[in-house]
């Protein structure tokens, strides 16, 4: 039912902000900068959301009103997202062998699946041209943690950076991400002690 729906609310609000700029040379500074100075009129102070702002800005530039792009991106987002779970789901248990046979993998598998169909993922499919930004910003949240066990996975320390820079572009895309500052020293503190806690802490502090 989702291709026979069309825009509401918060959509048509917003493309009363960016119709008018699209053919601006300088229409995504300004939806930049719109995004701060405009906060209270796009959100009543809810959100600075640059990030998700910006894609709105450039979706009304290159698809106008027309329905079909916007959902199909986020369909499509949502199932990069089905993928990702199924990649953080084999990283929790650790699962290496080039050689996978459909055994190793069932748990991935099924974890991947269920968050495709589960309704979770409603934004997806629900006012999907506008919260396209929160599928987006679900997937920064998974990248950040795969990037985060892969890390204690492998004892590199450059996935903890690139934890980090998902962490920030999900902020920047929807704030929900920030539960990764919670979630994110749980995780360290139940794995196995490959990093120096010292370091960790420091890390962490510099982030928040």
């Amino acid at each position: 039912n989702l291709f026979q729906s069309y825009f509401e609310a918060d959509e048509w609000f917003h493309f009363t902000y960016y119709l008018p700029i699209i053919d601006q040379s300088n229409g995504f500074i300004t939806t930049l900068f719109k995004t701060f100075s405009d906060a209270d009129a796009l959100s009543r102070g809810q959100h600075i959301l640059p990030i998700g702002e910006e894609i709105f800005f450039l979706n009304t530039k290159f698809f106008g009103i027309n329905f079909f792009p916007y959902v199909s991106i986020s369909l499509l987002l949502h199932s990069i997202n089905s993928f990702l779970v199924f990649l953080f789901t084999k990283e929790l248990f650790n699962i290496k062998s080039k050689k996978q046979n459909f055994k190793a993998i069932i748990f991935p598998l099924l974890g991947g699946v269920f968050f495709a169909l589960s309704p979770l993922g409603m934004h997806a499919v629900t006012w999907a041209a506008f919260y396209g930004q929160n599928v987006l910003s679900v997937t920064f949240f998974l990248l950040s943690l795969i990037s985060f066990k892969v890390a204690f996975n492998t004892n590199r320390r450059k996935f903890l950076f690139l934890t980090i820079l998902f962490l920030f572009l999900g902020l920047l895309t929807k704030e929900s991400v920030a539960v990764l500052f919670l979630l994110l020293p749980l995780i360290s503190i139940v794995e196995k002690r490959v990093f120096p806690m010292k370091f960790l802490l420091k890390l962490f502090a510099i982030s928040l």
